[in-house]
């Protein structure tokens, strides 16, 4: 994940202690630096939970630190992260 724009919200999921998080894309977005492309706010793609070798490197965000996303709201603009047992 070296040099990935995703790095800052790589290093929020490795600190993260909760089991189970809803944060709004927002939160996400600012977690991040202030990145979050339109994409993720219109496409439920964008937040599936690929195997870390998948092409979209965003993913390997949370899925490396045991994460996975769930109940995608595009209404409320609220994701929920769980972690993997």
């Amino acid at each position: 994940m070296k040099g990935s724009k995703y790095i800052q919200l790589a290093k929020y999921f490795e600190d993260a202690c909760a089991d189970e998080m809803i944060m709004t894309f927002n939160r996400v977005k600012e977690e991040n630096g202030g990145y979050l492309p339109k994409s993720a706010y219109t496409y439920a793609a964008w937040w599936a939970n690929e195997s870390n070798k998948g092409h979209h490197v965003h993913t390997s965000a949370w899925r490396s630190s045991g994460y996975k996303t769930r109940e995608i709201n595009f209404t409320n603009q609220t994701v929920c992260f769980y972690k993997e047992q």
